[in-house]
């Protein structure tokens, strides 16, 4: 069950804080109809310094990786847990 939260947890983390800083970084770049779609998908409006924007990506990003690996070590530890 804490390796699915934690998986939950990262996509989250994902379309509410990372993928509008991406939509931001394409607002300007013309995109095929599907990609257009896609970064519009859960978007804001994002405003302010593109370095607090770019701050923010990668703080997500470390987030994101911590709950993947959170994720990946509690299946291993079930695992081997009920494996005996």
């Amino acid at each position: 069950m804490a390796a699915f939260v934690s998986l939950l947890a990262e996509h989250a983390t994902y379309w509410l804080v990372t993928h509008p800083v991406n939509n931001f970084w394409v607002q300007d770049t013309a995109l095929p109809k599907s990609a257009a779609t896609f970064f519009s998908m859960f978007s804001r409006k994002q405003t302010g310094d593109w370095r607090d924007l770019r701050n923010v990506w990668e703080a997500s990003h470390v987030a994101r990786a911590g709950l993947a690996i959170l994720s990946l070590v509690s299946i291993a530890v079930a695992a081997t847990f009920f494996a005996e």
